[in-house]
């Protein structure tokens, strides 16, 4: 995305894949901000996306709902004009609620949506109350941000950064005595990281877990997901252990809030501030 230092990501990215020659073996995703509304500033930057990976993205993301002075629906059109013209070849949302999601998809002329990006991890499963089952009534995939709580759920025991110290999910898993325990027990029965079990718990689940980390070695932590199934009992253990993670607030609305802050505004705070 544009604002992950300021276009430098695409271009780390679009330079590993061809250098490692996986382009036909990877799907390449980037998002639009959610301050750019207008059909001529959001095709204008999936233009600068494919500049910066030097191809053309498989997935364009919508960040946020728009500002509430701009219409839902033209964001939706863009995206299908996008596809028309083959600046990209899927599109999808991110942090889009109950609401929002249902008036987007209201919107669809030409092309459905794939997927709704979203907070999503056994410290954070508002998402299974009500927005999982209009996902799936509309074929929409789930992806996971922050699938390990920020790191709480990979064995952070406190906050190192500002924006890990401004995050109530991290603070609450790192205290939660009998998540944390289950995960530990059932890691040690398959001889490999936390993080690894919370993955595969997610994965189990038919979503897409996106995991970030500042440390190389935790990639390996991650890959050894793919060579783990969580037995069944196991994935009784981790739902228990962390229903009251379920039970926290009974809609998705995170983000939503952004709506009613005028783009400029957000614009100046994601250049300011140093994103979201």
């Amino acid at each position: 995305m544009e604002i992950y230092g300021n276009g430098l990501s695409e271009r780390i990215l679009g330079i590993a894949v061809k250098k490692v020659g996986i382009l036909d073996e990877v799907i390449v995703a980037s998002k639009v901000a959610g301050y750019k509304y207008t059909r001529e500033s959001i095709l204008k930057l999936v233009k600068k996306s494919n500049s910066r990976l030097g191809f053309t993205l498989d997935l364009i993301i919508r960040h946020w709902v728009p500002p509430f002075y701009s219409s839902i629906c033209r964001v939706v059109h863009t995206f299908e004009e996008a596809d028309s013209r083959s600046l990209a070849s899927y599109y999808g949302f991110s942090n889009y609620g109950e609401r929002y999601l249902e008036r987007a998809l209201t919107c669809v002329k030409r092309l459905e949506p794939v997927v709704n990006k979203v907070q999503y991890s056994l410290g954070y499963r508002v998402v299974e109350n009500k927005l999982q089952l209009i996902m799936k009534r509309f074929g929409l995939s789930l992806m996971a941000w922050s699938p390990l709580a920020k790191g709480a759920l990979a064995g952070l025991k406190a906050p190192k950064t500002e924006i890990q110290e401004r995050d109530q999910v991290l603070k609450t898993v790192a205290r939660d005595r009998d998540l944390q325990g289950a995960l530990d027990a059932i890691a040690r029965n398959y001889s490999v990281a936390t993080a690894t079990i919370a993955l595969a718990w997610l994965i189990s689940r038919g979503t897409i877990p996106i995991p970030g980390t500042r440390t190389p070695s935790r990639i390996d932590e991650y890959a050894k997901v793919a060579e783990i199934q969580l037995k069944t009992e196991d994935l009784r253990i981790l739902d228990e252990a962390s229903i009251t993670h379920r039970k926290i607030c009974g809609e998705n609305t995170l983000f939503e809030d952004l709506r009613y802050i005028p783009g400029f505004i957000q614009h100046t705070y994601m250049v300011i501030g140093g994103g979201i």
